[in-house]
């Protein structure tokens, strides 16, 4: 299982793989999992603004962007003014591009799409470094 020399949970790289190396099982995955993990993460968001809305009042600075497996997409159907006022925004992210995906695992993995762990993603953006502490605890 894995790749000469990868011990078939760790590529060579060091990289811990997925269970699945075939693309084709770790992209069906990546759909049937992909609604589910974007309502987890939801509930997770609302779940910590709904306690900031409780405690004290959320102080503006600059954003946070903590992108999982995705980059901060552009928004140009003016979000931005929605979002203002929380202090977490998750931004659903899709399944990633099969041609990203198998751009990544030659460039980066040495054909081991084992490696690929970010099918499934999104990105949540926080108004401040302490909510962003706050996000990871939870997430663990």
């Amino acid at each position: 299982h894995g790749l000469p020399g990868s011990n078939g949970r760790v590529s060579l790289a060091g990289k811990v793989r997925q269970k699945a190396s075939d693309i084709e099982v770790l992209f069906n995955r990546a759909a049937i999992i992909n609604d589910t993990f974007q309502d987890q993460m939801q509930s997770i968001v609302e779940s910590l603004n709904a306690t900031k809305r409780r405690g004290s009042q959320i102080g503006v600075s600059t954003g946070v962007c903590v992108g999982l497996g995705s980059p901060l997409p552009q928004r140009s159907d003016g979000a931005e003014k929605e979002e203002e006022g929380e202090g977490i925004v998750l931004r659903r992210g899709p399944v990633k591009l099969p041609e990203r995906a198998m751009q990544k695992c030659v460039r980066s993995y040495r054909r081991d799409a084992g490696c690929l762990a970010d099918l499934v993603r999104c990105t949540l953006i926080a108004k401040t470094p302490q909510l962003v502490h706050e996000l990871f605890s939870e997430i663990r």
